[in-house]
Parts: structure tokens; sequence; C-alpha cells
């Protein structure tokens, strides 16, 4: 990009490299034809923050969208970190963002209940807007997501996803990977 580039027209820029990668990827062989764009970008946007792994992107992915075909909510933790800090955001001034946490890593069981659009632990379906900038990989996982026998998912703080066909199993994954 040159130094005097516009805003508006690195924007444009920006949209048209965005346009061409998604249209490449939507139209792509076995890429999911039944998700409009908003909604690809918007699962996406969760699948960057949630999986920690490449390979694990569309596993994930296939679980967001089974649970939003059968009424679940997505119960993504990523959404509320989203709303935990958009709300300490505001008033917060440029100088200080360095230090922001945009990515709370403890959210607390108040926290599970705050009544946000965004909060996909309260509310059933795909949050208004995206929560972050998703890269390509979690836009194509979501156009290619696999369909697994899993419900659910946690990763452990190591970076290892665990994967459960049940909310037993999972509650299990729970005490086994999560708990001191």
């Amino acid at each position: 990009m040159p130094k005097e580039i516009t805003a508006f027209d690195l924007v444009k820029e920006m949209r048209d490299v965005f346009n061409k990668k998604y249209t490449k990827a939507a139209t792509a062989p076995g890429a999911n034809k039944e998700l409009p764009q908003d909604q690809v970008v918007i699962l996406a946007s969760i699948v960057e923050r949630e999986a920690k792994k490449d390979e694990d992107r569309a596993v994930i992915a296939g679980i967001f969208i089974k649970r939003l075909q059968n009424g679940w909510a997505l119960e993504a933790d990523a959404t509320v970190q989203y709303v935990i800090a958009s709300k300490k955001l505001s008033g917060v001034s440029f100088e200080s963002l360095k230090d922001f946490e945009f990515w709370p890593k403890n959210i607390s069981f108040d926290d599970l209940k705050i009544d946000s659009a965004y909060n996909t632990r309260k509310h059933v379906g795909l949050p208004p807007g995206p929560i972050g900038n998703p890269g390509l990989a979690s836009i194509m996982a979501v156009l290619n997501a696999v369909e697994t026998p899993y419900w659910f998912y946690l990763t452990d703080n190591n970076g290892q996803t665990h994967f459960a066909k049940t909310l037993s199993e999972h509650n299990q994954n729970v005490e086994r990977y999560l708990r001191p």
C-alpha cells in the first residue's frame, strides 16, 4: 500500500481482497452453499477465537452448525468474552489500549448471564455480527464444516481440544481437563 493511501481507498482495497478470497473459498467444490455470507463470517469469527489448532476448526464449525440447525444455543465462551470486553472498552483512552485485555480469560457465572444479543450462552442463534476478524482458515472451516457425532468441545490449558458426544462425556472432560 502506498503511504499516502486514503482511508476510503484502504477500506476499498481490503474489501476487494476479502471479496476475492471469500468468493474463491465459497465456490470451491464441497463448500457449503446454504449459509449466507454474513452468517459464514459471524460463525467464522467465533471459530477463530474458539479453535486453537487449525485441524479443530472444521469440527468446531460443524458442532456450531449442528447446534444452530437443532435450535441449541452455541454456548461459545468467546462471545461472552466479546461482551465483557465491549462493556469495559467504553471510556478507555486510546493510550491505554495497549494494555487492554480484549479477550478476558476468566469468565464468571455472572458473566455468562449478561443480557446481550452477542451472548450465545444466553441466546439461541447467531449474534448480530462478528465478534472479531476471522482468518481465511476459519472461513474455510465454516464453508467446509465437518459433520461428526460431537455436540460438545472444550480446550484444555495446553491448547488441546477434547470433543464429546454427550453432555455427560463433556462434563467428564470438564472435570478431567479444566478443574484443578
